[in-house]
C-alpha cells in the first residue's frame, strides 16, 4: 500500500468515484439500496451521494493511516496482495 504511486492513488480514486457517481445502473439496484437501508433500519438514504463527497476528500495518507490503524497486529502489517487491485 505504501509503494502507491500518487498517480497511482489518484487513478483509483478517480474510477471509484465515477463508479459511485453513476447513479443505480436500474430501478432494482435502486429498490434493493433503499430496501436494504430500511432492513437494517439505518435509513440513510443518501448514502451514495455522502460516499462520493468523501471519496472526493480522501487523500493517500488517510488510506494509509485507515490500513494501519485498521489491520495492523503486534506492529506488523498485514501483507495486502495485488490481486485485490486489478482490474
Amino acid at each position: 500500500m505504501e509503494k502507491l504511486t500518487d498517480e497511482q492513488f489518484e487513478a483509483h480514486r478517480t474510477m471509484m468515484l465515477r463508479k459511485r457517481s453513476r447513479g443505480p445502473e436500474n430501478l432494482q439496484y435502486l429498490t434493493d439500496q433503499y430496501w436494504n437501508e430500511i432492513t437494517n433500519q439505518l435509513y440513510v438514504f443518501d448514502r451514495v451521494d455522502a460516499e462520493v463527497k468523501d471519496f472526493k476528500s480522501l487523500q493517500k495518507i488517510d488510506l494509509l493511516t485507515f490500513f494501519k490503524v485498521r489491520y495492523t497486529k503486534h506492529g506488523v502489517m498485514f501483507e495486502i496482495r495485488d490481486e485485490f487491485y486489478k482490474n
